[in-house]
């Protein structure tokens, strides 16, 4: 909260490719510590969070975003039980939670 247009003007991430070789490995789950955990921009203009595409609407692959690892990686907690509560919010395609690492 201490410089929004910066924080929503792009950031680095897996592309397409990556969501393609998460589905063909059948996770459940993505995740990372940015706002979209994906490329943004788009390396191709046409495109529009594709990764987003690809792995909620059509595989069903859960994308979690802005997630926060610092006492992990400070305590080099690298494998973890993670389990993330939601807010049930009817019809919403996304929602805040409280990410869980239980070590």
């Amino acid at each position: 909260m201490k410089d929004n247009a910066r924080f929503s003007a792009g950031g680095p991430g897996p592309g397409l490719e990556v969501a393609r070789w998460v589905v063909e490995r059948g996770l459940c789950l993505t995740g990372g510590d940015t706002s979209s955990v994906e490329v943004v921009p788009n390396p191709d203009p046409s495109l529009a969070y594709p990764l987003h595409d690809e792995l909620l609407t059509k595989n069903g692959i859960f994308n979690h975003e802005n997630l926060v690892f610092d006492e992990l990686l400070a305590d080099r907690k690298y494998q973890f039980l993670y389990v993330f509560v939601p807010v049930p919010i009817k019809g919403a395609t996304g929602s805040p939670g409280s990410p869980i690492a239980i070590t």
